[in-house]
């Protein structure tokens, strides 16, 4: 059956196991009475506190080498896996954190761009328009007036000629207006008489 330690193991001061070692009394057993004695005396002793197997020696008994050794041995085991894992979560955390402030980066990015679009794609619609609706209002002034060319056209035909009579009666600069409009007469009647 496994012996209970005397107490506990500390995690910070671990206890080294040796092997244990008959102690030696201070006068060596010469005859078989004090051997006898000695041996009897142990057995009451063993009986009432049996000597531990592994006897441990405290932490402070240890050299230097020796106790950062062994504090590393006794520490490693215990806390050797919580930081790891610790540092896993960490890591985790902080990738997971720059990873969301990176998509919430892009997407604030992607919504001013797409705003921006839409604002260039309105501007572009309400140009085309007011040009559409300026060469629609210019068409239908050049319409009117071709129309308007188109009835007066043959009224204005007969006051204006292009002959050469009619040329050398155009206006002159110092002459007066009674003598204009006599020569235009005089240019038409002869054209209607002509016909």
């Amino acid at each position: 059956m496994p012996r209970m330690p005397l107490r506990p193991q500390s995690i910070l001061i671990p206890r080294v196991p040796t092997k244990s070692f008959p102690r030696l009394g201070r006068h060596s057993s010469s005859n078989s009475s004090s051997s006898s004695s000695s041996s009897s005396t142990s057995s009451s002793t063993s009986s009432s506190h049996p000597p531990p197997n592994d006897h441990e020696i405290p932490f402070r008994e240890l050299t230097g080498s020796e106790r950062h050794r062994f504090f590393w041995i006794s520490i490693l085991p215990t806390w050797g896996p919580i930081v790891v894992i610790g540092s896993a979560v960490f890591l985790t955390m902080q990738m997971t954190r720059a990873h969301l402030a990176h998509e919430r980066f892009k997407g604030e990015i992607l919504t001013e761009i797409r705003a921006l679009e839409a604002e260039l794609r309105t501007f572009h619609e309400t140009s085309a328009a007011r040009v559409l609706a300026e060469l629609e209002a210019q068409e239908e002034e050049a319409r009117v007036v071709f129309a308007g060319v188109a009835k007066y056209g043959k009224h204005w035909s007969g006051l204006t000629d292009s002959s050469p009579e009619a040329g050398a009666a155009q206006p002159k600069e110092g002459e007066d207006q009674s003598k204009i409009n006599t020569a235009r007469f005089r240019a038409w009647w002869s054209r209607f008489q002509g016909r």
